[in-house]
């Protein structure tokens, strides 16, 4: 016999569908859930006393909740009785009340309204298309709009995505999907190009001292200048090295025949396109985060040669004493992960804290041990 914590289950499952047909006006209450109500192989004692448990858990006990529909039954010791027939969620309010999510519908409302403010004539078919990243998103559609709204007032803008001032730095890499897919819709053109048309300017150090340029370790260039960068010394470049943070970018040890770029977070999607790397052995290492494994999708989607350095799950655990909490909505597309690093991810997304370990807490030696 189902239990009310198997009930609370099943309509926990239906929260999504709750969600869509609020969008489009339906009313489906009141809900029949699709539960067993089947006694079959058990004595009338552990029946008697699995109906209580769910009549006591039941609308007509907390106020809330699901209420149970019976029929009279004959049994063999008590004469007939009344067996529960179907479990009904007999109101919306019921409904989100027993599986506690009445403050994230409320935010959930605000965010539709929210985007049919932007998308006055369309706003109702683009959400329920959407709804799945809407739910991703839930309580953040108010900035998340009202940074599209800023891109439509400012069609010439010459900002990077950190710079829109309307949001904080790292806005758009949090909601990235969320930003690109409204904006699309807004805006009637896809911003791939204006993400990467950014105020970056790559830096680069020359870890083998053959290598360097006029006697400089370190240079940085424009980013169109550096799909033309073919000094004599390139030739001599054995492979690349590409790293998140600053603080281990400048911390790398002299390494034979060896260049590093500091792709200072998403930054690194613009080096798509620059030929000369498709030809040499590429190394990325960043935050084993949801956020690292994120850009390392995407700079193996543009560079599928790419090799990861310590962003594992070995490579985590081998230092989760230093992980800290992350907040991250962002999921990596898998498809660009190696099995090592979707394990990774999997384990990250069942964690609710210490779900972040930064690039600085590796050792070098141990990160570039696979060099």
């Amino acid at each position: 016999m189902i239990s009310p914590r198997e009930i609370k289950t099943k309509a926990l499952r239906r929260y999504k569908d709750t969600c869509r047909q609020w969008i489009c006006g339906e009313d489906p209450y009141p809900l029949p859930l699709r539960v067993s109500l089947s006694f079959k192989g058990l004595g009338e004692s552990d029946i008697f006393a699995g109906l209580e448990k769910l009549y006591q858990a039941s609308k007509e006990v907390t106020g809330f909740g699901y209420i149970l529909e019976f029929e009279e039954r004959k049994t063999r010791s008590r004469g007939v009785q009344s067996i529960p027939r179907r479990i009904v969620i007999p109101s919306r309010k019921d409904h989100l009340k027993l599986i506690s999510r009445e403050k994230e519908f409320a935010g959930f409302k605000e965010d539709i309204m929210a985007i049919e403010n932007l998308l006055p004539d369309g706003g109702i078919s683009w959400c329920e298309k959407n709804l799945s990243l809407i739910l991703r998103n839930t309580s953040h559609w108010a900035e998340i709009t009202n940074y599209v709204r800023y891109l439509q007032d400012n069609p010439d803008l010459n900002y990077s995505p950190r710079e829109v001032p309307v949001a904080d730095s790292k806005f758009f890499e949090r909601h990235r999907p969320a930003v690109t897919a409204l904006a699309s819709e807004v805006l009637g053109y896809e911003l791939s190009g204006w993400e990467l048309k950014s105020r970056w300017r790559p830096s680069l150090r020359f870890l083998d001292p053959a290598l360097r340029i006029c006697g400089f370790s370190k240079i940085s260039i424009e980013l169109e200048e550096l799909s033309l960068f073919s000094p004599p010394e390139t030739a001599q470049v054995r492979q690349v090295l590409i790293l998140e943070n600053g603080a281990s970018f400048n911390a790398l040890p002299d390494i034979e025949k060896t260049l590093a770029i500091w792709g200072e977070g998403n930054a690194v999607q613009a080096l798509k396109g620059i030929q000369w790397l498709e030809s040499l052995p590429l190394f990325y290492w960043g935050d084993m985060d949801m956020d690292g494994l994120a850009i390392l999708a995407r700079f193996r989607s543009s560079f599928p040669h790419v090799k990861s350095l310590a962003m594992e799950l070995e490579d985590f655990l081998e230092f989760e004493e230093f992980a800290v909490d992350s907040s991250s909505r962002t999921r990596p597309d898998g498809s660009f992960l190696t099995e090592g690093e979707n394990r990774l991810k999997e384990y990250l997304a069942d964690r609710s804290k210490d779900n972040r370990l930064e690039q600085e807490r590796v050792p070098l030696e141990y990160a570039l041990r696979n060099l």
